[in-house]
């Protein structure tokens, strides 16, 4: 965690505090779960157990290998699928309607 912590330190001048912090909250959970200087083990934790952020786990470790000049593999994550449209409730009801009437007429 110190070296974290140090990385961060030395990027302050480059980064926002909001990236920054966000940066050691996500380091802090991977150094709890694998050896942050086994790039290896980094990937198969963020690959087996990380849901959603894969990206963004892997972007910010990116981050901590290259300040340390750690040797990384290419690696592509799926992109997120989008959230699907629900239209509102109010819509829905009028095309139920739309198509009653349109059987009456049959």
């Amino acid at each position: 965690m110190p070296k974290v912590l140090l990385t961060a330190e030395k990027l302050s001048c480059r980064y926002q505090r909001s990236t920054i912090e966000h940066f050691v909250s996500l380091l802090r959970v991977l150094d709890q779960y694998c050896d942050l200087d086994k790039p290896e083990e980094v990937l198969a934790y963020i690959r087996g157990r990380v849901r959603d952020a894969k990206r963004n786990y892997w972007q910010f470790y990116k981050i901590y290998a290259n300040y340390y000049g750690l040797k990384l593999p290419k690696v592509k994550f799926p992109k997120n699928r989008k959230v699907p449209y629900v239209p509102p409730r109010e819509m829905l009801e009028d095309v139920v309607k739309a198509c009653r009437i349109s059987l009456t007429f049959l």
